[in-house]
């Protein structure tokens, strides 16, 4: 997962604004990986604390709802240039460009 954000952050050299918000979501996944998703795999027992509890539920599906939206709108603006260069409306259509 770690290698694939990476990799993703390399593609956006060029876009710092993109860059941040890959970042962004990139500190979020890793968190939830760290302190929630790895200690259940490992069978690990509940947090131990009042202020674990509540940093494992702050980690929970609205984090990762943040980052799967940052990415969703990096993908969708990626795929609407994308679009503009092959000279596609946003629904997929080709421009006509005979008036």
């Amino acid at each position: 997962m770690k290698k694939r954000l990476e990799e993703l952050n390399g593609r956006l050299l060029d876009n710092p604004v993109q860059r941040k918000r890959v970042i962004k979501a990139e500190d979020i996944v890793l968190r939830w990986a760290d302190q929630v998703a790895q200690p259940a795999f490992l069978g690990q027992s509940a947090p131990s604390t009042a202020s674990d509890t509540s940093s494992a539920l702050t980690l929970s599906n609205a984090s990762l709802d943040q980052a799967r939206w940052i990415l969703q709108s990096l993908k969708d603006e990626e795929q609407i240039l994308l679009s503009q260069r092959c000279g596609r409306t946003g629904d997929g259509n080709a421009i006509d460009s005979n008036p």
